[in-house]
């Protein structure tokens, strides 16, 4: 697959697996905006970014910000990867219904 001149979203590209595909697709000959949740976080992207984004998943006026801002962009993105997400650790018993429900939003 021809990666040259196509746009990639990578949300969560601050991540152990969102960091190797945005490396891997700027390496392809894409251009990838990518996200991370917080300004901590998002000293973990990679160099490599056309552009880093801020995008909280369980903010609704964060996705609304970046939907915004993406239609409002005068090139249209080739495709979206979702890299993003939160882990739990711990058994079963141990994770609280709140928990659960986070970890599935």
């Amino acid at each position: 697959m021809d990666l040259n001149g196509k746009s990639v979203l990578v949300m969560g590209a601050n991540g152990a697996l969102g960091s190797i595909i945005a490396t891997a697709l700027t390496g392809a000959g894409a251009t990838v905006l990518g996200t991370a949740r917080t300004n901590d976080s998002a000293a973990r992207l990679p160099s490599s970014l056309a552009q880093s984004l801020l995008l909280d998943l369980e903010d609704a006026a964060s996705v609304h910000t970046l939907a915004t801002y993406l239609a409002d962009r005068p090139e249209p993105l080739d495709a979206v990867i979702n890299a993003a997400g939160i882990v739990g650790f711990g058994t079963v018993e141990s994770t609280t219904v709140a928990d659960a429900a986070r970890l599935m939003r």
